[in-house]
């Protein structure tokens, strides 16, 4: 391949047409064949042939993918799991087993284990959706929010644990209108 950068042992060290990819530590992009790629850190993304516009950044970040697209892992063990498409993992371990695709999860461990038949969620937390199964379209806010719920599965459902401040202020997300009191209760309004 031709416009590539690696630095570091193994790395694109299988890239023999893919282009423009950058791999810099041990094994970055090690399987790579693909073009478009950013790797780095050890094993970054190493497992990568067929996928492309990937981007890992930490230890073993985005390491058991293969052919899925348009993935970002930043963090050490991010979006670990094989051949998702679409997905953003910011954090330690976030994502890390998770299969599902078009999902947006930032924080430590944030949707680590969630169920492979789940899209396009957005988890804002540590611990956010850890375990969760079995849901799409769903939104979690705050430590720990529903970290093992089950039945999470349409766009009607909204998930909220938010730490703030002692504020009267309204927060606005899409459709939906919230606002909290001083004793920290959150009100829904459609």
């Amino acid at each position: 391949g031709a416009q590539n950068t690696a630095v570091g042992g193994n790395s694109l060290s299988s890239n023999v047409s893919g282009a423009w990819n950058v791999a810099m530590g041990y094994n970055a992009l090690g399987a790579n064949t693909a073009s478009n790629n950013v790797a780095i850190g050890g094993s970054a993304a190493a497992a990568n042939q067929g996928g492309t516009l990937n981007t890992a950044v930490g230890y073993q970040a985005m390491l058991g993918n293969t052919s899925g697209n348009n993935g970002t892992a930043i963090g050490a063990y991010a979006l670990g799991a094989a051949n998702v498409n679409g997905n953003t993992a910011v954090g330690y371990q976030t994502m890390r087993y998770s299969t599902g695709s078009e999902n947006v999860a930032v924080g430590g461990n944030c949707m680590y284990h969630a169920s492979s038949t789940g899209g396009q969620n957005v988890a804002v937390g540590i611990q956010c959706f850890e375990f969760a199964t079995s849901m799409s379209e769903s939104i979690a806010i705050g430590r720990r929010s529903e970290e093992h719920t089950s039945e999470l599965q349409s766009r009607t459902n909204l998930v909220c644990r938010l730490l703030l401040e002692k504020k009267n202020n309204p927060i606005y997300i899409s459709t939906i209108f919230f606002t909290y009191t001083t004793q920290y209760h959150l009100h829904c309004h459609n």
